[in-house]
This record gives structure tokens, sequence and C-alpha cells, in this order.
């Protein structure tokens, strides 16, 4: 029995053996190299569980790594001595940079994150970010609260958002800057500023007369630095030429339309004073006052001139002309004519005779309207006064070398009636042109 043990204790020595099972382990021997075995090149166990000995001290020892292993305890590598596939060839190291005597602890993540690289592009949800420097990054898409969703939050001692010299803060179409929201010591504030070098202004249309800044091209073209005024006055003329002096910048035109006529007074065969006409230059109309009605009829004095076409910069209407009286035991008065800027309007006729008329009185000056005829205390009334003229200026910056115009005629007087006052002629219309070099 003795030497049926030894024999089985020098099998695997000698080469002679090539497996021993002992208990429910097999070992599988290595070659014999020169008389000399190179020990066992694997051990099975049925448990699927294998303990080296010695326990402690260094154990050599090599894995099969095809197969899945695990580790109960904490293991210590060599710097870069673990190295994880690719999916071809390559392999990615594990380095630690860790020089000091300090233990550190790197945690990955649970559930579905991803360790990502940071050479790469990232995406961060989520994250907290103390202090980061981030360099040209991509924030996003801008919302009501935010700047590209990145939030500026004041802090209790202030806040200050430094934009570096050469980069640009572009609020982008549409943006708004709130009321104190910027203060820069580059830039004058909106009150009492300061201005320096140059400034600039958009230049006001010739005539405005509001709180807009008045540029130097603005005092220029209204005459402030003009040192030759020169002016031209039409009475009369039907579609007639203007021609603009050389060396003119601006001109400054004032016009009225003619005065209406007053009515005429009778018992019979008396007419309404006819309308004033219409004063025109370049297209642009000032209506004529119109004219007065007879005695006898409504006695309305006639309306003044408004709405001439074409666009205009001042527009003034013509005053209504007077209306008459109608008949009465003690007075008759005739309608007053009705006043124009550049006109005034005859005034009322008054007769208290029984057996006598007065005729209307010829409208003053330019586009006023004629006061009307009276009647007598007996058989008529008195006549209505005509209406004055509108009144219309314009402002022509850079002239044209000629203009057409046409001055308004002054009204006719209403005619006499049997035993009655003829009316009275209201006033022509007037352009002045005024030239400034």
């Amino acid at each position: 029995m003795k030497r049926l043990l030894a024999l089985l204790f020098l099998l695997p020595a000698l080469g002679l053996a090539q497996s021993t099972t002992i208990q429910t382990s097999t070992v599988q021997a290595g070659p014999v190299t020169g008389g000399t075995s190179t020990g066992p090149t694997s051990v099975s166990n049925s448990d699927g569980t294998l303990t080296i000995s010695p326990t402690t001290g260094a154990v050599v020892a090599s894995l099969n790594l095809s197969h899945a292993n695990t580790w109960t305890a904490f293991q210590t590598y060599t710097n870069s001595d673990i190295a994880l596939l690719g999916s071809s060839t390559g392999f990615t190291t594990f380095t630690s940079a860790n020089a000091s005597a300090t233990n550190y602890t790197i945690t990955f993540p649970a559930i579905t994150d991803t360790v990502a690289t940071l050479t790469a592009t990232q995406t961060l949800t989520n994250k907290t970010l103390t202090s980061p420097i981030l360099t040209t990054p991509t924030l996003g898409v801008a919302t009501a609260t935010t700047i590209n969703k990145v939030t500026i939050t004041q802090p209790a001692t202030g806040a200050t958002l430094t934009i570096p010299d050469g980069v640009t803060l572009n609020a982008g179409a549409g943006g708004t800057l709130g009321s104190n929201a910027f203060t820069s010591t580059a830039y004058a504030p909106l009150a009492s500023p300061a201005l320096t070098g140059t400034p600039t202004a958009p230049t006001a249309t010739v005539g405005t007369n509001t709180t807009q800044i008045a540029t130097t091209a603005f005092v220029l073209a209204n005459g402030g630095g003009s040192t030759t005024h020169t002016s031209q006055v039409f009475t009369s003329g039907s579609s007639a030429t203007y021609t603009t002096p050389a060396n003119v910048k601006w001109l400054r035109v004032r016009f009225v339309g003619g005065g209406g006529g007053s009515g005429g007074t009778g018992t019979g065969g008396q007419t309404a004073g006819s309308a004033g006409g219409n004063t025109i230059f370049n297209s642009i109309n000032a209506a004529g006052g119109n004219g007065g009605a007879v005695g006898g009829g409504s006695r309305a004095g006639g309306a003044g001139g408004t709405g001439g076409s074409g666009t205009a910069n001042v527009r003034i209407p013509g005053q209504a002309g007077g209306n008459a009286t109608g008949g009465s035991s003690t007075v008759s008065v005739g309608g007053a004519g009705g006043s124009s800027i550049l006109g005034t309007g005859a005034p009322a006729q008054i007769e208290g005779s029984s057996s006598s008329t007065l005729a209307g009185i010829a409208g003053s000056n330019y586009g006023a309207g004629a006061s009307g005829g009276t009647g007598n205390l007996v058989a008529f009334d008195a006549g209505a006064g005509g209406g004055g003229g509108e009144y219309v200026e314009l402002y022509i910056q850079s002239p044209s070398a000629t203009y057409t115009y046409t001055v308004g005629a002054a009204g006719a007087a209403g005619s006499v009636g049997t035993g009655g006052a003829a009316g009275a002629a209201g006033s022509a219309g007037l352009i002045i042109v005024e030239e400034f070099y």
C-alpha cells in the first residue's frame, strides 16, 4: 500500500502520467523537460472556484481573459497595465496622472450615463458647473428671460457683464435694451448729453416748426445763413411761368385764392356774388372764397375758401362772408366780406333810410370778400358778403428751373335788381415767391 501511494506522487514529476485527480479537482500537468516537470498547465474544479496558496505574499498566476473573472477584494495594478480592447484591434490604456501620496477615487455613473471624452463635443443636461472657463461655447436659443438660455443673476453686491475690447454685443433685430440697463463712460447719457467731435442728425424739411433738432443744413435752408434774400410778387397771370433765379437754394411761396363777390339787392333781377378763382403754384391750389347770396333769398354769406388740392406745408381757410339782415322798419345791413391772411374783408353796409340803398364795398388787399349791398326799409332785404380766399405756404428745397402759376381772379359782384343796390367784387389772389441764396 505504501509503495502504491509513492508511485502516484512520482508519476507527475517523471512525466509518466498526463493528469491526476485529487478529490474533485483536476490538475493538468505540463511536459517534462530535462527530466523536470514545468508544473501544472491547468486546474479545474467542479464548483468553479480556485484558491491559490499561499494566501499572503506574491503569487504569480495567469488567467484566461476570454472567460468572465470576478474580483471580490481590492486589487492593485501597475500604472498603465489595464487596457480595454476596442471594437477593432485597438485598445484604450488606463493611465493615472496622480504623482502624489494621496489616493483618489473615480466614480463611474449609473444607469445609461456615458463617460465622455473632453476633446469631443459635450452635451450637458441639468449639470452644475462651478466657475467654468468656456472657450467659444454655443449656448443655444434665447428665451424671454435669458440670454441664449444663460440667465445672469444679479448678486447682492451687483453684477457686471464684461465685454472685451474688439467684441460686439449684438442684441439682434428687434432686441430691446431695458431702461437704465446700459451704462458706459464711453457714451453720452440720454439726459443732457455732452457731445464731442462732429455729431450729426437728420435734416428736417424746410419750414419745420417742432422740437426736432435743427442741423446747420436746416438753418441755412431756412435763410438763417443767407446773405441775400429776394422776392417776386404776382398779382395776375394765368398758366404763366415763374423762373427760378440762379444760385437759389430754396423757395418759400405764399399765396391766396381770390375773394368772393357780394350779393346784389332789389325787388327782382338781382344776382348773387360769384366765387373767387383758385390760385395755383406748381399744381398746388389755394381755393377762392364763395360769393354771397342775394337779398330776398337765403341772405347767407359766402363760405371761405378751403380744401385746395395738393400737399402744402401750411393751409389756412378763408373767413366766411357775413349774413345779410332781412327787411326791417329801422335798419338794413349788408353782410360783411370775409377776410384772408393777406386781405381784409369789406365792412358791412348799414342803411337806415326807407328810400335809399347802399352798394356793396369791394374787398381790400388780396383774397378778401366784398360786403353786400343794403336794401331799403320798405321793399327788400340786404345782400350777403363774399368769403375770403384760402392761404397756402410751400417750402421748396432744391427748386426746379421753372414753375407754372395762376393767380385767382376776384369774385364778381352780384348785379343790382329793380330799385336795389349792386353787390361788390372781392379782391384778387396773390403769389409771393421768396428766394434764398
